[in-house]
């Protein structure tokens, strides 16, 4: 195999997973962050997003997380 066969073998697959992953993310139409430290240390992190799919579909993500000090 020469240089050129060898280079289109490996950067191939590496070109046509990131096609696809990109058409699979949607537009993100809003997003929103907050994050609260309550007195006993405790942080509390809400995120909320909203994605339009590439179909006109839309996503609502909400996450919590809560991280309690040692």
């Amino acid at each position: 195999m020469n240089k050129r066969q060898m280079a289109a073998w490996f950067t191939g697959p590496v070109v046509a997973l990131s096609v696809l992953a990109g058409c699979q993310n949607g537009e993100t139409v809003s997003q929103d962050k907050t994050v609260h430290t309550r007195s006993d240390g405790t942080k509390v992190t809400q995120e909320d997003k909203v994605v339009k799919q590439s179909d006109g579909t839309t996503v609502r993500t909400e996450t919590r997380k809560v991280d309690h000090p040692d």
